[in-house]
């Protein structure tokens, strides 16, 4: 059986879209609502889209594995970094595979103040 794969390509507003086989809009665009809800900064709203068995793997390596605990986690990382947000820049899926690459950015506050000297923005896949 052949791989299909659907390869997505975004340049500033606008978006190229290069189709092997319809079949994988699904999978990307579940992952592109994970980005909608992350940038809202609803925890609720982001841990609605994980299954039972959802694990999140911060950078650091850190497992959290309750779903519980993941909210808990997404609200706290929202209150560190109140205006966080994820941007892709390449989306592309072979079967319910999804990688995805672009940027995350936000500001580290203590306080709830954003000072722009604490602004960050990495690349991320």
């Amino acid at each position: 059986m052949a791989r299909q794969s659907k390869r997505v390509q975004v340049d500033g507003e606008s978006a190229n879209a290069y189709f092997e086989a319809t079949p994988m809009e699904e999978p990307i665009n579940v992952v592109l609502k994970f980005e909608r809800q992350i940038n809202s900064h609803e925890a609720e709203a982001v841990c609605s889209l994980l299954t039972a068995d959802s694990v999140l793997i911060d950078s650091m390596g850190n497992r959290i594995e309750n779903a519980s605990k993941m909210r808990a986690a997404w609200d706290g990382y929202f209150k560190m970094v109140p205006d966080y947000t994820i941007s892709h820049s390449e989306i592309f899926a072979i079967g319910n595979t999804v990688a995805v690459f672009g940027f995350a950015q936000g500001t580290f506050s203590k306080d709830g103040s954003i000072w722009k000297e604490n602004f960050w923005k990495t690349p991320a896949a």
